[in-house]
C-alpha cells in the first residue's frame, strides 16, 4: 500500500511524526491481528506491506488515528504554516 500527504506535504520530516506512525502500526499489531511485512517512511508518503482478514478497516481506523495525532502535534509545535497548507487542501 502506498500513503500520501495531502498535496505530498513533508510532513514525515520530523522524527515525533514518523514516531506516530510507527506506533500506530505497533499498536495495529499487537491488538488486532494486522501484520505488517515491511515500510518505508518517506517525507511525504509511506509504502508497507500489510495483511490483514478486515485490511480495509484497520487501514481506516490506523489512518484516522494518525492523521489526528500529527495534526495534535503540529498544533502543539505551533506549526501553523503547515497547518494552513493542510487545512487549504
Amino acid at each position: 500500500m502506498t500513503f500520501t500527504v495531502l498535496e505530498w506535504l513533508p510532513v514525515f520530516t520530523r522524527p515525533d511524526t514518523v514516531e506516530i506512525l510507527l506506533e500506530a502500526f505497533t499498536y495495529r499489531r499487537q491488538n488486532w491481528g494486522v501484520r505488517l511485512y515491511g515500510y518505508v517512511i518517506l517525507e511525504n508518503h509511506l509504502h508497507c506491506i500489510l495483511q490483514s482478514p478486515d485490511l480495509e478497516k484497520q487501514v481506516k481506523h490506523w489512518k484516522s488515528y494518525t492523521a489526528r495525532q500529527i495534526i495534535d502535534y503540529l498544533r502543539a509545535r505551533n506549526s501553523t504554516q503547515l497547518l494552513a497548507k493542510l487545512a487549504y487542501y
